[in-house]
């Protein structure tokens, strides 16, 4: 029901009470004053607790107080659409979305953010190829498929709320926005980059994805920059090659904090933090990341790499984590200057996995090397893997530049040369060159392991080749720079 405004107004002069002469005309002259009042307040949306319908989008329109609207909003390329702090926006269809191809100023602030109060999986509003200087800031958006999506558009979006979403940003196609400040929270997907989208992701918070909190794919590009990733179920999935930077991030919490698979050369990931996730960084299926300068602390396992894994391995820090490195199925990781400390098992090899390390420093961790029962040269020369290995390479475009363990010959020891090992040094010189060091498990301690198949062959698995070792600290070993705040 509509509100009802009325003024009652004795006459000037007359105390309430007495006798008014006349006073019947000035009183009905008030009362059509407050029904113009009144209907001006409504034509123009202003009377309190009234919501205007979105009209047509011309020039520059201006949304504020509440606004709705049934159909999809247009706002074509030479219109602006500025809508002001403390606006809600009540889209009352799912389909009612907002396209834009001109200029669109969300303009909320820290104290009066635009709400946009839409039904389940709302379309949200999309960007389409339009001039430069669209701004989303200070506004809030929940449970739409799509909050924002783009195509060939750069806009900006800072200090804005997504929660419960299916997808929060969706880029589409050589979209490049600049995004921060931004908290992302119990979507299904954070930010999808796809098509040649490069965008900057700068300073956000992203909590609680049942799926990624962004997922690069498509030739994709961009920064991903100073961002936390708690509690998500992957912080970043990137699939095949894309040019991505992740530089400086917290991951704590997550099931997975990186995960990349089939990425070949890429991506770069550098001077990050990973705390207490599950898997911090998996290198899955020809996947060869740069891995620089980052610290792993207090992980289950820090970098697993599966399937032809073969990422580079530089100055980095591996401290408390239960196992550092786990290497499986002909995954080759170049390990070189890193601080390798107080973890449970610092490298796992299985199913013919050969990393090339050298120039570490192992402190202080209760195994340094640990073979599994399936890395054994003699095994794979029984079961003769290395054909499919070459298919499955030509399959997927392969191989790339870092899978020299292609070759179907493998020598029969993981090599840990050039290392130096700490404390841990004494065992090695107590044992010398072929001796059993209780920092290693290998066909030392293991006796012949036997085929799945009843009757089967048996075979050794490999040894680790630890001599000689270095006398000192390896040189610049660790972290080469102080990770950024």
């Amino acid at each position: 029901m509509a509100p009802v405004l009325l003024l009652v107004c004795p006459a000037a002069g007359v105390e309430a009470g007495q006798p008014n002469p006349g006073g019947t005309m000035q009183y009905l002259k008030y009362q059509v004053i407050a029904a113009a009042l009144l209907g001006l307040a409504l034509l123009f949306g202003a009377a309190p607790g009234w919501a205007k319908e979105a009209g047509a989008v011309r020039g520059l329109t201006v949304w504020e107080g509440e606004v709705t609207f049934s159909r999809t909003v247009e706002v074509p390329p030479d219109a602006t659409l500025e809508i002001r702090p403390g606006t809600l926006v009540r889209p009352l269809t799912p389909e009612a979305g907002i396209r834009v191809r001109g200029v669109l100023r969300v303009i909320g602030s820290q104290a009066s953010p635009v709400r946009f109060a839409s039904p389940p999986q709302w379309v949200g509003i999309e960007f389409a190829e339009g001039p430069a200087g669209s701004l989303i800031e200070h506004a809030d958006f929940q449970g739409a498929t799509a909050a924002v999506s783009s195509s060939f558009n750069a806009f900006t979006l800072r200090h804005s709320r997504f929660s419960n979403c299916r997808t929060a940003v969706k880029l589409l196609r050589q979209s490049n926005p600049r995004i921060e400040n931004c908290r992302f929270e119990n979507n299904d997907l954070g930010v999808d980059i796809e098509m040649k989208s490069a965008p900057e992701l700068v300073g956000n918070r992203f909590l609680g994805h049942r799926q990624a909190a962004v997922l690069a794919t498509h030739n994709s590009a961009g920064v991903v920059e100073k961002n936390l990733f708690k509690g998500n179920l992957q912080g970043v999935r990137l699939l095949r090659a894309v040019l991505v930077q992740v530089r400086g991030n917290e991951f704590r919490d997550n099931e997975t904090g990186i995960y990349c698979e089939q990425t070949r050369e890429t991506p770069v990931i550098r001077d990050n933090r990973f705390f207490a996730n599950k898997y911090a960084l998996v290198n899955f299926s020809f996947s060869s990341p740069t891995v620089e300068n980052n610290l792993f602390a207090d992980n289950d396992t820090a970098v697993r790499n599966d399937q032809l894994g073969i990422p580079r391995l530089l100055h980095n820090h591996f401290r408390g984590n239960r196992v550092a490195l786990d290497n499986l199925r002909r995954s080759a990781p170049e390990v070189r200057s890193n601080l390798l400390e107080a973890n449970q098992v610092a490298i796992i090899c299985d199913y013919s996995s050969y990393p090339r390390v050298t120039n570490n420093n192992f402190l202080g961790n209760r195994m340094g090397v640990k073979l599994g029962m399936n890395q054994s040269a003699e095994r794979e020369r029984l079961v003769d893997s290395g054909g499919l290995v070459q298919a499955t390479a030509a399959s997927r475009q392969g191989p790339y530049p870092r899978q020299p363990q292609l070759q179907s010959e493998f020598d029969d020891f993981v090599d840990v040369r050039g290392n130096w090992w700490g404390a841990d040094t004494a065992q090695l010189a107590a044992a010398g060159a072929e001796g059993n060091v209780p920092i290693f498990f290998d066909r030392r301690d293991q006796p012949r392991v036997r085929l799945a198949e009843p009757g089967s062959a048996s075979y050794l698995i490999d040894r680790v080749e630890y001599a000689p070792w270095l006398e000192g600290p390896a040189a610049g070993a660790g972290l080469r720079e102080a990770l950024p705040r």
